[in-house]
C-alpha cells in the first residue's frame, strides 16, 4: 500500500495496516515484514522547501503545461518534450542543462529537434540532403541516375533492408542507393526476313527500317497483341511483335463497248468476281466477256485492278423473210 501526503503538505494521513508487505511514501519507504498484525501509526515529515514553476515556452508562445517542482530537485520532462531541444534563452543560443537544480521559477525555451538525412547515391548523381524535423517522415528525393547498364533499385538502410519512408526520424541517417544490373530483352517480329533485335531493360526497341510484303494485303503497321506499338515504350520484357494487314481490294472495270452501261465491280484479294447481267446493243448480238484478247473466266482469282470489254457479232437477217413479211403487213391494211 503507498502512503500518500496531501499535495499541500499540511497533514499527516493515518492508515490502518492488516498483513500488509511494503508501504510507500513519497519521501521515503517503510517496511513492515510479513504476518504483522496490529495498528500501526506513521507520522509525516515536513519540509519547508518550496515549489517552483517551470514553463516551457516557444518563442512568445507558451508550450504545453507548466511543471511543479520542488526546490533543489530537477526538472523532469514528460516524454513528449522528447521532440525539443533546451535552451535557457529566448534566442535559442544557450542550452538548458537538465542536471541543474531548480531554485527559481524558471522558464526553458523549446526548439524542435531537427535531423539530416544524407544520401549517398554510390556513383550516381547527387541527391542533397534534407532537414527533416524529429518524429515527422522524410520525403522521398527523385531518383538518381547513374552511367552504365543499371537501374536504380531504391534507397536502403544500414546496407541490408529497403528504407520505409513511413518511418519516423529521430536522429540523424544515411541512406545509400543500391542499383541493379539492367536485364536484356528479346523483341522478335513474326515476319521472315527482319531480325530480332537485343534490347536493354528501359530503353527502346528500333522500328525496322523496310516494312514487310505479302502478296494481296497492304501492311498497316506492328501489334503488340491487339495494340499498335509504341516505339516510344521502354522495353520491359520480351516481345513478339506481328505485322498487321490489310486485304487489298480490286477494281474490275466493264466496258461495254458501245452497249449498255455495266457498272464496275469492287472484288477483295483472291476472290472471284461475279458476272455482270450481259449489256444489249442494237444491230448486234453479246458474245462475252473478254480480258484483252481471251474470254474471261468468271472462276478467276482477282490478284489485280483489270478491265474487262464487251464482245459483239453483228446481227444476220433472212432478207427473203423480210420481204414477205413487209408484203403482208400491207395487204392487211387494206
Amino acid at each position: 500500500a503507498i502512503i500518500d501526503l496531501d499535495e499541500k503538505n499540511i497533514e499527516p494521513i493515518l492508515y490502518l495496516m492488516h498483513h500488509i508487505d511494503d508501504i510507500s511514501a513519497k519521501f521515503g519507504v517503510t517496511k513492515i515484514e510479513k504476518g504483522s498484525i496490529g495498528n500501526k501509526t506513521f507520522y509525516a515529515e515536513y519540509t519547508d522547501k518550496t515549489t517552483f514553476k517551470v514553463t516551457f515556452m516557444d518563442r512568445d508562445k507558451t508550450v504545453g503545461e507548466a511543471l511543479s517542482v520542488i526546490e533543489g530537485e530537477k526538472e523532469k520532462l514528460p516524454t513528449d518534450y522528447a521532440k525539443y531541444d533546451l535552451y535557457s534563452d529566448k534566442e535559442c543560443k544557450t542550452a538548458f542543462d537538465v542536471t541543474t537544480a531548480i531554485t527559481a521559477n524558471t522558464t526553458i525555451y523549446v526548439k524542435v529537434k531537427t535531423f539530416t538525412v544524407t544520401f549517398d547515391s554510390d556513383g550516381g548523381s547527387e541527391v542533397k540532403a534534407i532537414t527533416v524535423n524529429y518524429g515527422e517522415a522524410a520525403k522521398k528525393p527523385a531518383d538518381p541516375t547513374k552511367e552504365g547498364d543499371v537501374k536504380f533499385n531504391g534507397w536502403w538502410y544500414n546496407g541490408d533492408k529497403a528504407y520505409d519512408w513511413t518511418t519516423k526520424v529521430t536522429s540523424n541517417l544515411t541512406l545509400k542507393a543500391k542499383w541493379k544490373a539492367l536485364e536484356t530483352y528479346t523483341v522478335t517480329f513474326d515476319v521472315a526476313g527482319i531480325a530480332e533485335q537485343k534490347v536493354k531493360e528501359g530503353q527502346k526497341a528500333t522500328k525496322p527500317e523496310t516494312n514487310p510484303t505479302k502478296e494481296g494485303y497492304t501492311f498497316e503497321g506492328w501489334m503488340n497483341g491487339k495494340v499498335v506499338y509504341d516505339w516510344t515504350a521502354e522495353v520491359k520484357s520480351n516481345l513478339t511483335l506481328t505485322a498487321s494487314w490489310k486485304i487489298n481490294e480490286y477494281t474490275v472495270t466493264i466496258d461495254s463497248d458501245g452497249g449498255s452501261a455495266v457498272a464496275a465491280a469492287k472484288v477483295k484479294y483472291n476472290e472471284t468476281v461475279k458476272e455482270p447481267t450481259a449489256p444489249t446493243k442494237d444491230g448486234f448480238d453479246f458474245a462475252g466477256w473478254y480480258n484483252g484478247d481471251t474470254k474471261f473466266d468468271f472462276t478467276t482469282k482477282i490478284t489485280k485492278d483489270l478491265t474487262l470489254k464487251a464482245k459483239w457479232t453483228a446481227k444476220e437477217y433472212d432478207i427473203k423473210n423480210s420481204i414477205n413479211e413487209i408484203v403482208k403487213l400491207a395487204i392487211s391494211r387494206f
